[in-house]
């Protein structure tokens, strides 16, 4: 994956991150956030999101981000590469 592939697939991240903030969400949680993490590396296949990068979009604590970021790693969808999480398969 090249920086500029990397870059590309953080920007769409960011663009439909803030697509589903827009919406009224008032019971948006750490489940609603991986669901919606999944759904967008499914869309952006070369994503690459740091912790930052996912506290940012979804405007979450770190301890949040972090648990949202580890359930994903730990079932085996994400895996660190570095300090980004790329798509485990």
């Amino acid at each position: 994956m090249t920086p500029s592939t990397t870059a590309r697939a953080v920007r769409e991240f960011r663009r439909l991150a803030r697509l589903l903030l827009s919406r009224e969400r008032p019971d948006r949680d750490a489940a609603w956030v991986v669901w919606q993490i999944r759904a967008l590396y499914r869309e952006i296949p070369d994503l690459a999101l740091t912790l930052e990068d996912v506290q940012e979009a979804f405007e979450l604590d770190d301890d949040t981000s972090n648990l949202v970021l580890k359930t994903l790693t730990d079932v085996g969808f994400l895996r660190a590469d570095g300090p980004r999480f790329v798509a485990a398969s």
